[in-house]
Order: structure tokens, then sequence, then C-alpha cells
């Protein structure tokens, strides 16, 4: 993994614990290692699961987003909305893709079965993004820079790290 996918996926783990910590949610671990991420979080009686696994998708598409808000009005060099860089952002992660759509009642198998057939190499079209709170958006953009700070602390960080919750962080070498 090179300096700017550790970022990236620096601010997608940031993105989840932020969230845990807005919703008042117990975080355990927060993984980085060589090729991916992974936050642990206390999920039995989570009032906002949903919101909690789309912000590491959210923080991710917020991470290379140039454009100088996330309105959906806006576009960036490509034509695609901010919106539509949050959904890209899922399809490369169908695991909290899935748990988000089952979550908001979505149709969790269609993206299950995308990232099958993305995985076999067969021809298939990703199914579309149920649509997130309409705050959830704007919220995380006030949390933006916070999320930011975590995430250059967790790279820069040997092993263990203290957030605001006073759990530990663990980053795997």
């Amino acid at each position: 993994m090179n300096d700017g996918d550790a970022y990236v996926t620096a601010c997608h783990e940031a993105g989840h614990v932020n969230a845990c910590e807005l919703r008042g949610v117990k975080v355990g671990r927060v993984y980085i290692n060589t090729y991916d991420g992974r936050t642990d979080f206390e999920t039995s009686g989570c009032v906002d699961y949903a919101f909690i696994v789309y912000a590491g998708p959210w923080a991710e598409a917020r991470a290379g987003w140039t454009e100088p808000t996330i309105d959906d009005a806006v576009l960036d060099a490509t034509g695609r909305s901010f919106a539509a860089h949050v959904a890209a952002a899922f399809s490369f992660n169908t695991s909290d893709w899935v748990e988000y759509e089952q979550e908001m009642g979505g149709d969790f198998s269609a993206v299950s079965n995308a990232g099958l057939a993305e995985m076999f190499g067969w021809e298939f079209e990703w199914p579309r993004m149920t649509p997130p709170e309409p705050t959830w958006p704007a919220e995380l953009e006030a949390r933006w820079p916070e999320i930011q700070e975590l995430a250059t602390r967790m790279l820069a960080c040997d092993r263990v790290l203290q957030v605001g919750t006073n759990e530990p962080l663990v980053r795997q070498p």
C-alpha cells in the first residue's frame, strides 16, 4: 500500500471511529495494515449502525474530493457528484455496502451477488446504492477536520493510539 492509499484507508477507518463517537458507541480496535483496514466497535444496542457503516466510505470518498463543497449540484472534473464518489467507495468495500444495505432495508443480496460476479470476472451491473439519511453527509462534513486529524495520527502511531473515547486504537505494522 502506498502512502496515498494508506491515507485513504486511514480516513475510511477514522470515519467509522468518528461516527461511533457521534453516536456514543464504544470503539474497540482499529487495524490498518499493508493492504486494508478494519474498525471493531460495539454493535449490541447500536442505534445507528447504518450511519457508522456509511461514514467509512463517505470519508474515503471525501479524502479524494477536491471540490469546495459536497453539494450534489457540484460535479468534479469527471462530471461526477460527491454522492457518486461515495457510491464508488462502497463498490470497493462490498462488506460495508452489504451491511449498509441490510441496515437501510436495501437489496443487500444484489450487492453480494455483484461482488461475487466481480471476483469471478463475470459481467454484472452494480445495483444502485440506497441513499443515506439526508442529514448524514452534512453531519460528517462538519467533522471532516477531526476525521483527517485522526487519520493522520493513526498513520503516525507505532502501535497504540488513544482517541476521544479513551479507547485504544491498535495499528498493525
